[in-house]
């Protein structure tokens, strides 16, 4: 509600949304416990999302930031979780006694009444039926529209964490698909001395990964000074 750009009705569907989707999931089961256990990968959505909200200020779970968790190193990993470290122990604080209660719940067959059920179910399709109409007259001041696998959460991050499985799918599938493929640059110039190309791929360039440039690669001192001085 308050770090994404919509109005007062896309703001009522980011509370009825979730709220009436949570009534519907809690109302399938007797077992109360059960099923806060079985939405634990719920839960690291939540946190991940927090810890997003920490780093960003705003916006939901980015493609790219699911491809970078199976993707980035655990060196990495950790520099990015000790400047993090208040979101983390928040999330901890938050979901870890949830777990153990829904555990425990468990564990003691903590069940909701048939009569429970179903007025929980109730209140779930009623709160989704507000919040459809209220997505009628949503809006989105920076897009100008307003859509539920876009604005809305939980929705947006799992159409996002779909388009990142398929992107993850391509870039596997990607020396074949890609296997025919040429640039067909041609070289026209030529010139006697020896020359050498630096290629920097994205986040390749970290200064970590250019310490060791200067005794396994020839490069001119000055052009060197540069790449360091733009670098940092």
């Amino acid at each position: 509600m308050f770090t994404e750009p919509l109005d007062v009705w896309g703001m009522i569907v980011l509370i009825l949304f979730p709220a009436g989707l949570y009534c519907l999931l809690f109302s399938i089961l007797r077992n109360i416990g059960l099923t806060q256990l079985l939405l634990i990968p719920l839960l690291v959505i939540h946190a991940f999302q927090i810890v997003a909200f920490y780093l960003f200020g705003e916006g939901v779970i980015a493609v790219d930031m699911f491809l970078n968790v199976i993707t980035t190193n655990v060196n990495e990993a950790g520099e990015v979780l000790q400047g993090v470290l208040v979101s983390v122990i928040f999330v901890i604080v938050v979901y870890v006694p949830t777990i153990i209660v829904a555990a425990l719940a468990c564990r003691k067959k903590t069940q909701l009444n048939s009569k429970g059920r179903w007025k929980l179910a109730g209140t779930g399709v009623a709160l989704l039926l507000i919040c459809g109409l209220s997505g009628l007259k949503a809006n989105n001041k920076d897009t100008l529209r307003f859509t539920l696998y876009e604005d809305v959460y939980p929705a947006n991050v799992f159409y996002n964490l779909n388009f990142a499985r398929q992107k993850w799918i391509r870039s596997k599938q990607y020396p074949e698909t890609s296997a025919g493929f040429t640039f067909d640059a041609i070289r026209q110039d030529s010139v006697p001395e020896r020359e050498i190309y630096v290629l920097v791929i994205g986040e390749t360039s970290r200064a970590g990964n250019w310490g060791g440039c200067t005794g396994t690669i020839a490069i001119r001192p000055r052009i060197w000074h540069r790449i360091q001085t733009w670098w940092l």
